[in-house]
Parts: C-alpha cells; sequence; structure tokens
C-alpha cells in the first residue's frame, strides 16, 4: 500500500486535531476537506476558477454543526472510503506516495459526500479544477527535483561526477546556420532503416 505524502500528513493531523477538538463522534471527510481547502493548491485554483472559499467554508461549518458529539472519536465508513480511493488512484497514476490530487479525486466521487455538489454550486467544473490541481502538484514535484532537497555537499558531489549539456549549449550559444550538410548527414543517418553495429 503507497504511504502518505508529507502533505496529506499533516493535513489528516489537522484535520482529526480539528474534529477531536470539536468533540464530534465521527471523523467525516469533510474534516479532511475543510483543512484541504486552506491549502494554497486548492484555494488558488478553485477561487481562479470563479469559486468563492468564504461561501465553501460557511457551507461546511453548516454540517460540522450538525455533527453529533461523542467521548471517542470514531473514524467513519465514508473516512475509509475516501482512503481506499485515494490509494487506489495513486497506484493507477504509478505514483509511490498518496498525494493531495488523490484525496481531493477520492473526497468528489464519494457518494455519501456532499463536497462535489459544494464545488459545483459554485460553478466551478470539477475536471478543470481537479486537472489545475493535478499540474501544479507535477510543477511543484519537478521543481522539487530540481533544486534538489539534499545538502549543497550533496548536490556537488554527484554534479561533478557529470557534464551539464544544458548549461555548456547555452554558454556557447553556436548557431546551426551554415551548418545544414552536417544536419543532412545526421537526419539521413538517423533514418536509416538498418543501423551499422
Amino acid at each position: 500500500m503507497n504511504r502518505l505524502n508529507a502533505e496529506m500528513s499533516r493535513i489528516l493531523e489537522r484535520a482529526e486535531k480539528r474534529a477531536g477538538a470539536a468533540r464530534a463522534e465521527l471523523f467525516i471527510p469533510e474534516h479532511v476537506f475543510i483543512e484541504m481547502i486552506k491549502e494554497d493548491i486548492f484555494k488558488n485554483n478553485f477561487e481562479s476558477l470563479g469559486g468563492d472559499m468564504d461561501i465553501l467554508e460557511a457551507e461546511l461549518s453548516e454540517i460540522f454543526d450538525e455533527i453529533d458529539t461523542g467521548s471517542r472519536l470514531e473514524i467513519s465508513e465514508e473516512v475509509k472510503l475516501v482512503f481506499t480511493i485515494a490509494t487506489m488512484d495513486s497506484v493507477a497514476r504509478h505514483l509511490t506516495e498518496v498525494p493531495f490530487s488523490s484525496f481531493l479525486i477520492a473526497l468528489i466521487k464519494n457518494p455519501n459526500s456532499d463536497i462535489r455538489d459544494m464545488i459545483e454550486s459554485q460553478g466551478v467544473n470539477i475536471e478543470d479544477l481537479l486537472d489545475k490541481v493535478i499540474e501544479e502538484e507535477r510543477a511543484n514535484e519537478y521543481e522539487a527535483s530540481t533544486v534538489g532537497t539534499g545538502s549543497s555537499k550533496k548536490n556537488s558531489k554527484w554534479k561533478s561526477l557529470v557534464k551539464d549539456f544544458m548549461k555548456i549549449a547555452d554558454e556557447r550559444k553556436e548557431p546551426l546556420v551554415g551548418r545544414e550538410s552536417e544536419i543532412e548527414d545526421t537526419i539521413r543517418i538517423l533514418c536509416r532503416k538498418e543501423k551499422s553495429n
């Protein structure tokens, strides 16, 4: 089973604390969702598609007002379903961790939740929202992988063993003008049906 990424672990921790502080009897998907909408990845994309965060938060608050209180917080079947759907989504996308977008997909697909209706009632297209969130996640992952998370010593060690051809090309700024024959030869060689060893 895939593990949660760090962002979702923090969100779920906050959601559990929120539910516990409210002395809720059941930990429901809306507890997770109200913590997810505080994240920039949701908030910015939701608002860019015409959504109003104040309205969304007010609708969620109404749901929390109706929740029974109890002495012990129980995880609802709906939350278990959300975890299952999120995990299946991350596996289907060949991800090693369960990201924010997988949970958002799971919350929206949950048939026992009003989350989808809350989003769509504001004229926000679900598919557009999911596409934007996934796109931003990928951009953030790419940025993190290129910047690196280790120390500069670690990065400099591996960088000393390789050549950065993009950097070399940028420094040289050699135009291809006047090299038509070399380019044609290269294309002809690469397009051969039979390659020589």
